[in-house]
Formats: C-alpha cells, sequence, structure tokens
C-alpha cells in the first residue's frame, strides 16, 4: 500500500503504521482496536475473511443455518429445500461442498467452470427456488439464469466465509471479521489483505 485508494485517510493511515511492526504485534494492535462486539462471534459480520478451509465450512454451516432461521421467521410461506454435495466429488478436495438449507436471498460463490454460466469466484444472489431448480443473479454483471440444484451443488458454495486469498481484488461494503490470526500460517500479507477489502474501519471486526 502506496497509496489511498481503497479507504480514508485515516484508516490508511491505520494500516500503513502497522507495516514497520512484527507480525505479533500488528495483530495485537488490530484487536484492541477492532473487538467483536456482544453476542455469538459468527453473527459478528456479513463477510468472515479465514485461512483455513476448515475454518470456513464450519463458519458458512453456523451462518447459514442462522440465515435459515430468520428466513423461515419472515417468510413462513418460502420453499426451504436441502442442497446435499455431489455423490461424486472427491471428499480429499480442500473446497469440498457441504449439505445447506437454500432459500430465496442465498448467497453463494462460483467455485468451479463445470457450469458456463458460473465464473469461479462470482458471488452469486438466489432468486426464487423451486422444487428442483432457482433462480440465480451475477452481482457483478446482473446476470440471470436457472441452476437445477444438482448443478448448484456442483458449481458453488456458501458464500458467508471465504479465504483471505480469494478475498484478493474485492472490496466489501458489508461488515467484514477477520479470523485465524493466532494460525502459524498466517502473514503480514494476510493481514493486510483482509484488512484493506474494507473501505471503512467500522465496518472491520478482528476476532480474538
Amino acid at each position: 500500500m502506496t497509496r489511498c485508494r481503497r479507504s480514508g485517510r485515516e484508516y490508511f493511515d491505520f494500516c500503513e503504521s502497522l507495516l514497520p511492526m512484527s507480525l505479533e504485534d500488528s495483530i495485537r494492535k488490530c484487536r484492541q482496536r477492532f473487538p467483536p462486539g456482544p453476542g455469538p462471534l459468527h453473527l459478528q459480520g456479513d463477510i468472515h475473511l479465514v485461512l483455513s478451509h476448515h475454518r470456513r465450512r464450519g463458519l458458512n454451516k453456523l451462518c447459514q443455518e442462522a440465515a435459515a432461521q430468520r428466513y423461515r421467521a419472515s417468510t413462513p410461506e418460502g420453499l426451504v429445500v436441502r442442497i446435499e454435495p455431489p455423490v461424486t466429488e472427491d471428499r480429499k478436495i480442500l473446497n469440498v461442498a457441504q449439505t445447506f438449507q437454500l432459500f430465496e436471498g442465498t448467497r453463494l460463490m462460483g467455485c468451479n467452470s463445470d457450469n458456463h454460466n458460473v465464473v469461479n469466484g462470482s458471488f452469486l444472489t438466489v432468486g426464487a427456488v423451486r422444487e428442483g431448480d432457482c433462480d440465480v443473479t451475477d452481482e457483478h454483471d446482473g446476470t440471470s439464469f436457472v441452476l437445477t440444484h444438482v448443478q448448484l451443488a456442483q458449481s458453488t458454495r456458501l458464500a458467508w466465509a471465504i479465504t483471505v486469498l480469494a478475498s484478493q481484488s474485492r472490496e466489501f461494503e458489508a461488515r467484514v471479521c477477520l479470523w485465524d490470526l493466532g494460525s502459524l500460517h498466517y502473514s503480514k500479507r494476510s493481514l493486510y489483505v483482509a484488512m484493506t477489502r474494507v473501505k471503512r474501519p467500522e465496518l472491520l471486526v478482528v476476532m480474538p
């Protein structure tokens, strides 16, 4: 970071002030300035940036379950469908599919190029859900298309939590939570990439 492009000056200066510090001191300073509030940690943000796929899957499960409960309470007539991982999927891959409840408004991320409509890394929003398929809109260009539930399981993943690596080049106007800072594999680069995904400091939460 050499120029203030994504954020306000004050937040940019804070991020820049971390550069000379050790990783440990940088993390300590970030945790002090951007602590989580009261309540369950997985409900503190709209996007969770993680280092491990194990954490990603766990957070996606918790967040989607909470979202499904809210949807059922607000839209009791809405259809909720159980999505199962493809039976042919190699369970050794890191970005493995998971079972989840699908409903209108679910946010997903494209994970491969098996379907020509789904761009790898794209953010997708689910529209009307039917027994066998659903409407899907690409948030980048507004393109809408239909995916069967099988295609959805094959070509998308839940987007509550994504890896820091997958977040590069993105910026979020939603509340962003940073996880895994205590990992032996976390680096100063990981910290800067994660922190600079937000434009405003009030959108950032750093997990203890």
